[in-house]
């Protein structure tokens, strides 16, 4: 017998109980999510909730809950039928924790918004100030070039950026 996961898909709401819109929403992402993960023998959808955010009693979410059986497979399956059946895919989030265990859900995946004053070749100049090791203008500490590509790849496509170094005395 394959390992179990819990898989929870979350969608931001702007009130607790959700418009008529975010209602028909969970209806339909539950049903094409649990027809699609039985037709491929990876699980099914167990449940929804919707309230208040754990994290963040100030926000919102709705949160369906499936049981899976192959992590990977079942992602990747879950982001296509949300994509395919233009189901807000740019709002969900992804997570999943092993079944049966009380631990925590391990963020798996959540789709990364470009900024709008990134878009069309926008050139963002970071000066790095290396003797102190900071990020220049915040206070994101970095160890090596790689570290401080990484932490601008999180927020924009590195296309869109052009690192400036200074001289080296």
């Amino acid at each position: 017998m394959s390992e179990k996961f819990w898989l929870v898909v979350q969608y931001p709401l702007k009130s607790e109980k959700g418009s008529q819109r975010d209602n028909w929403l969970r209806d339909k992402v539950i049903e094409y999510l649990d027809i699609s993960l039985i037709d491929a023998n990876l699980g099914c959808v167990d449940g929804f909730d919707m309230g208040k955010c754990i994290s963040d009693p100030k926000k919102y979410a709705l949160n369906i809950f499936c049981i899976i059986t192959e992590e990977e497979r079942s992602i990747a399956l879950i982001k296509r039928v949300l994509k395919d059946s233009r189901f807000d895919y740019t709002r969900i989030k992804i997570a999943t924790m092993p079944y049966g265990k009380e631990e925590t859900y391990s963020l798996k995946f959540s789709y990364k918004r470009v900024l709008p004053i990134f878009r069309y070749s926008t050139v963002l100049t970071l000066e790095l100030q290396l003797h102190r090791k900071q990020f220049s203008g915040g206070s994101h500490e970095f160890c090596d070039i790689k570290t401080v590509i990484t932490l601008i790849e999180a927020y924009v496509p590195l296309s869109s950026v052009r690192v400036r170094l200074p001289s080296v005395p």
